[in-house]
């Protein structure tokens, strides 16, 4: 299904007052824009309203967009709804592009992404629902700080590759990264906005050579045409980062000509010239990802990770991330003490050492005469720590992944810990069950089972009394996660409160969500995260927050909307558009193929039904039109008599007396609304100008006589007009006059005018009188030289409505 089904398109769009309830025409109205109520003169809001979202702000505009504050009425949420502009609405290349970008990037679900709620098209506008953030941009912030600390850059940058990287998986790229396209939320988490619609684009035709949107941030390969990459983003990304670090941008020239800036971006770019306080890896960095050949650049987002990685360490000087673990079961006192041995026997050994040396070095100077001799002294290779990674280091760097939800790095790090020689029990055990836990995170279940099974063969590595405690726990835990059934919550009995036994909970509850025990599951992660866990055990207490997404997940899954059979279209739509939104925030994979099936099922009901309601309301609008058309028909000759004396406002106000159900004919009253109000302003103006600038000239009546007439004054009944060497003052009846000579007194006044639109809206009240009193091929030639749009539809449509009927 299109996401741009969804459209409530319609030739008159009319709005309420909310003052005083007169149905205003919005129809050429700009979204959320303010217009003067015709009836009581209040300033009011119009086209608030986009399907289920109510528009309550501006807060921001683009090129090919606005965007708005909105209130999402099905789920009660703000959301920011971009609308694109309505010159891009009518494109249809525009409009297929903004669909196929807003599907990709709704796909994308990342914390530093701004995310895509989701997509539609209503009065003739496509919009977008996304995410609304509220903690300001990073262009804001660094005009409000000027330069930003180095940490905060590189922890911002390493936010924002990963980010880039999750778009870059579904083979997107953003191609217009810049401060501005960088937002926080509120607890001030990055995210990247606008992918691939809020794009640079260089006007290849222009001869000035000029390019649209701010040219600091742009790769040197997009001015010569070249085809794009990720790394264009990894450039922008760069020149993104040198500004906030410097507090300027890394082209000092804001120039749009592309030539000047083909000259620019060929000087080498170097941070420590700009920003000298900057650390020389930082600069490295930085100067890296904005090398004008894409070559030598980072060749992968996981490289450019990678070097963030070694910036962020090399600046905090600091490489190795040390957390409690409780895996080894090591307390401190037993470390302090070996900690100190350690260093008592290093110590005793080196001034051993020494005596030696200086022994010999007694012994044997004479043997010597120079006394310059080197002597090599060997040093005990087990007093010096090795560099190779030990299983405490592997352990802890493990289960920091499996914080960071890099759980099939996690899985293989504990594999190979629990297959080691070199690893003791427990630790063995701990790994092997970390290792299963990390496979049910990414459902593998089977696989998981495997490994349980083999942790309940080596659950009993102990006959010590201070061992029987874990040993139970590891046969009870890997007993019941071998199985491949739900387990049920009676369970949690066997597994002791407030210790290390709880972290059986979680993978229980894992274990059951992939079987689809979905309310089972829900009970042993909230057992799990209620659980005060002992200092001894702390690095358990990092994983309750793997919890998270699938409590979110299932307070969305209760959420979902039920239907029954008996829904009509409307209310089986509705709930098919909540139950794509909620979709689109499913995190875990189990509840997306849950909910996908009864999304389905909900599309192709919603289809089948909206069929149905479409022959039903074809049916109906059928009758009601045949109804209609003889109530048109006398309408029209109601107020046909009004136009042949020019009295075009009482012919408003009978049209308006008319009221019509069918939407053709409401459309085609608004128009013949519109069409009589031109003729009647046509009247007054040829009032006006001969009030301000009088008319002489040969004047035809009615009746057929041709009179030359001095006029120097008019109302709306009467000309007053000059005569015999007396001057004397007659008058004749407006209505007695031929429509061709109101138009050469209405031609006379044109030089006057200076204005093109009120030129152009001169010859609509021209068309639009000479149409009125039958002047059908006049005003057809009239209509000819009105290139306005909004005039060629509103024309066509009267034609259309005239042949009609």
């Amino acid at each position: 299904m299109s996401l741009m089904e969804n459209d409530s398109k319609s030739e008159h769009l009319m709005n309420a007052c909310p003052s005083c309830g007169v149905i205003i025409d919005v129809s050429s109205c700009d979204p959320y824009s303010k217009v003067i109520c015709p009836e009581c003169s209040v300033a009011i809001r119009v086209r608030a309203d986009f399907l289920h979202f109510r528009i309550e702000k501006k807060i921001g505009e683009g090129g090919l967009s606005r965007v708005f504050r909105a209130l999402d009425q099905t789920l009660d949420r703000l959301v920011a709804l971009k609308i694109l502009n309505p010159d891009f609405s009518k494109d249809d290349g525009r409009a297929a592009e903004f669909e196929k970008e807003a599907k990709i990037t709704a796909s994308i679900s990342h914390p530093n992404v701004v995310k895509v709620f989701s997509a539609g098209r209503d009065q003739d506008h496509y919009f977008m629902a996304m995410e609304l953030v509220g903690g300001g941009s990073l262009d804001e912030m660094i005009h409000l700080e000027g330069k930003l600390s180095e940490k905060k850059v590189l922890d911002l940058g390493a936010e924002l590759v990963q980010g880039m990287n999750a778009a870059h998986m579904v083979g997107l790229i953003h191609r217009d990264i810049k401060p501005g396209n960088i937002l926080f939320s509120e607890n001030g988490i990055s995210k990247i906005v606008d992918f691939g619609l809020a794009r640079s684009e260089i006007s290849k035709g222009s001869e000035s050579g000029e390019m649209w949107a701010t040219p600091y941030y742009v790769p040197p390969e997009k001015l010569y045409g070249a085809k794009e990459d990720f790394r264009s983003d990894v450039y922008s990304l760069g020149a993104t980062l040198f500004h906030a670090l410097a507090g300027e941008p890394p082209c000092s020239s804001d120039t749009p000509s592309i030539e000047e800036l083909k000259l620019l971006k060929q000087r080498k770019v170097s941070l420590e010239m700009s920003a000298p306080h900057v650390s020389v890896s930082t600069c490295e960095l930085i100067d890296r990802m904005m090398a004008k050949d894409p070559q030598d650049r980072h060749d992968s987002y996981q490289d450019l990770a990678s070097h963030f990685s070694r910036a962020r360490n090399k600046l905090s000087q600091s490489s190795v991330l040390l957390i409690n673990s409780g895996a080894l079961r090591i307390d401190q006192a037993e470390r302090k003490e070996k900690l100190v041995t350690r260093r008592v026997v290093m110590a005793v050994g080196i001034l051993a050492v020494l005596l030696v040396t200086v022994f010999f070095w007694n012994e044997f100077k004479d043997d010597s005469p120079d006394g310059n001799e080197a002597t090599n002294i060997m040093v005990d290779p087990q007093i010096v720590k090795s560099s190779k990674q030990s299983t405490t280091e592997k352990f802890q760097g493990a289960i920091k992944m499996m914080e960071m939800k890099a759980f099939g790095s996690a899985e293989r790090v504990f594999g190979e810990i629990a297959s080691s020689g070199e690893t003791r029990q427990p630790t063995s055990n701990w790994a092997l069950f970390n290792q299963g836990l990390s496979l049910l995170l990414q459902g593998e279940i089977k696989r998981s089972g495997i490994v349980y099974e083999r942790l309940k063969n080596k659950s009993n590595y102990s006959d010590r009394n201070e061992d029987k405690k874990l040993c139970a726990f590891y046969e009870n835990a890997s007993e019941l996660l071998c199985l491949e059934k739900p387990i049920r919550l009676e369970n949690r009995i066997r597994f002791g409160e407030n210790s290390f036994e709880s972290l059986a909970l979680l993978a229980i509850g894992v274990h059951n969500w992939e079987l689809g025990a979905f309310d089972e599951a829900e009970g042993y992660f909230l057992g799990f995260s209620k659980q005060k866990i002992p200092k001894k055990y702390t690095w358990v207490n990092g994983f309750k927050e793997l919890t998270e997404p699938y409590l979110s997940d299932l307070g969305l899954l209760r959420k979902f909307p039920v239907v029954d059979r008996q829904s009509n279209f409307q209310e089986m739509h509705s709930a098919l558009q909540v139950s794509e939104e909620i979709l689109s925030m499913v995190e875990t994979h189990r509840i997306k193929e849950h909910m996908s099936g009864r999304v389905e099922i909900l599309r192709e009901v919603s289809l089948k039904l909206k069929e149905e309601e479409r022959k039903e309301e074809e049916l109906r609008l059928s009758k009601l039109r045949l109804e209609e058309l003889e109530k048109m028909f006398k309408m029209k000759a109601d107020v046909k008599e009004y136009s042949i004396d020019y009295r075009f406002m009482k012919g408003v106000k009978v049209i308006g007396l008319n009221k019509f159900r069918h939407p053709e004919f409401i459309g085609v009253k608004a128009d013949y609304v519109e069409a009589w109000e031109s003729a009647e302003s046509f009247i007054k103006n040829v009032i006006d100008g001969i009030n301000r600038y009088g008319y002489y000239g040969p004047v035809k009546m009615k009746d057929g006589s041709v009179r030359n007439l001095k006029i120097v004054s008019a109302d709306r009944d009467q000309f007053v007009h000059m005569f015999g060497s007396a001057q004397g003052k007659a008058s004749v009846q407006i209505g007695q006059v031929t429509g061709p000579s109101l138009r050469v007194i209405s031609k006379s006044f044109m030089n006057k005018i200076k204005d093109k639109k009120i030129i152009e809206k001169r010859l609509k009240e021209r068309v639009f009188f000479s149409f009125l009193i039958g002047e059908l091929a006049v005003s057809a030639t009239l209509s000819a030289e009105i290139t306005n749009d909004s005039f060629r539809e509103l024309w066509s449509r009267i034609l259309k409505a005239e042949r009609r009927s």
